[in-house]
């Protein structure tokens, strides 16, 4: 089910990546250099680069030491001169940045979204998508993602979803920062803000995350019509425990009021995007309703939901952004490496 994306090796037989400009941005988690190593490791050239770097507000350390990795890997696969840095709140300027860095426009734009926010990734794929350069989505997975198994075994164990949930509760997540605690500040995406009409019925369609208070503080002061969810599911056969826990943690969420709950692979744009049609334009809302996506699913999962999204500019997509960020809370180690092309023929019929 997700054989439109494939591993970075292959990349080499499709393009001539000499002519490309990388894009990618410098994050806290481990894998985030690891594309560019790995493209490295099998020798693909780049023409340039733009690594994007977080805002003031968003940045800790770990970025920094990311940053400079990045910018040593980019020199080393292009020329020192054609490797510059953006900020994340310049995205817009992506294609103006990019014709500053060589006399020749860049034949196409590779796009690294591993280290890249929900937020970030859904503005850099509108903003590269605009400038009219074909583009590839790369994408780096990681190990080992938190929660660790080891940690939640104690709910795994639990004989209902609802048992599961009251145990995570009595565990005291809400103290290591990682399921039930934090601060968030809810955003639109600029590019996707919709049209929302007071006087229409709402659908939301939530894709929800460990961190669960990400979700609900979106979800809390909303009134809908209509609400689905759409869970990931792990195409790793070592993580399929993770959709079930995944279900714990949001299950008084879901618990009311919820017409769909359903999945994708987490690693499939295409079945995203089908599972969308088969929602919102297969009559299921019966008739005209404002929509409200809010994507906190895997990134592949992401890139379907972008996609859904550039064609139906009437969507919203509402985020929530820490106020505190948390860099061991986060995954560990470095998988696969993966490419998409967007310009891909994309499923025509809704999935059920």
């Amino acid at each position: 089910m997700c054989e439109e994306v494939e591993k970075l090796p292959k990349l080499r037989n499709k393009l001539d990546t000499t002519k490309a400009i990388y894009i990618g941005a410098a994050g806290f988690e481990d894998r985030a250099t690891k594309t560019l190593e790995r493209m490295m490791d099998i020798g693909i050239k780049i023409q340039g680069a733009i690594i994007i770097t977080y805002d003031d507000e968003e940045r800790i350390e770990e970025n920094e030491k990311k940053f400079a990795e990045m910018t040593r890997l980019a020199t080393l696969l292009s020329h020192p001169d054609s490797v510059t840095s953006l900020a994340a709140s310049e995205i817009s300027k992506v294609k103006e940045v990019s014709l500053k860095l060589n006399i020749q426009p860049p034949s196409t734009i590779l796009l690294d979204i591993t280290a890249m926010s929900h937020f970030l990734m859904l503005r850099a794929l509108a903003q590269v998508s605009r400038t009219s350069y074909p583009f590839i989505i790369l994408y780096t997975e990681a190990e080992r993602y938190q929660p660790f198994k080891e940690d939640v075994s104690h709910a795994l164990e639990c004989d209902s979803e609802f048992e599961g949930f009251l145990e995570l509760i009595e565990k005291e997540y809400e103290q290591e920062k990682v399921m039930f605690a934090g601060n968030y500040n809810v955003v639109y995406v600029p590019e996707f803000a919709g049209h929302i009409s007071p006087q229409l019925p709402s659908t939301l369609i939530v894709f929800p995350t460990f961190k669960r208070v990400r979700a609900s503080t979106i979800i809390a002061p909303l009134e809908v019509n209509h609400r689905a969810f759409v869970f990931g599911h792990p195409v790793r056969k070592e993580l399929e425990w993770r959709t079930r826990l995944l279900h714990m943690v949001n299950y008084d969420l879901m618990e009311q009021n919820t017409d769909i709950i359903c999945d994708t692979p987490t690693l499939s744009p295409h079945a995203t995007y089908r599972k969308l049609l088969w929602i919102l334009d297969t009559g299921r809302n019966h008739g005209l309703h404002n929509t409200i996506i809010v994507p906190f699913g895997s990134k592949m999962q992401t890139v379907g939901v972008w996609k859904y999204c550039q064609e139906h500019p009437e969507v919203r997509v509402v985020l929530s952004r820490p106020r505190e960020f948390y860099p061991h809370k986060y995954s560990e180690g470095a998988k696969t490496s993966f490419f998409f092309d967007p310009n891909l023929i994309w499923p025509s019929s809704p999935q059920t």
